[in-house]
């Protein structure tokens, strides 16, 4: 229950006024739209690595680490998504 009111949250956070996902994100979005979730990491993954304090690219990558089954690092990341979002 805490883990989806903090989805929630996050979620609402991140859809304020936001400027548009720039084309990696875009990308990882299409990717997951697809169903393509292990590709999507790949590219979620990627974006944080070069921009380790991007919010939405660690909310997607939660999200597609649920569809890949791995809820700890789901958990884990979708935490550091709403720390992230609290700065």
């Amino acid at each position: 229950m805490k883990l989806i009111i903090c989805l929630l949250v996050l979620a609402l956070s991140l859809a304020r006024g936001a400027p548009a996902f720039n084309q990696r994100i875009e990308k990882g979005q299409q990717l997951y739209g697809a169903k393509k979730y292990v590709e999507a990491e790949r590219v979620f993954q990627e974006v944080l690595k070069n921009e380790p304090n991007n919010a939405r690219a660690a909310y997607f990558l939660g999200l597609t680490l649920l569809e890949l089954k791995k809820f700890k690092e789901a958990e884990s990341v979708f935490q550091r998504a709403n720390e992230l979002t609290s700065k």
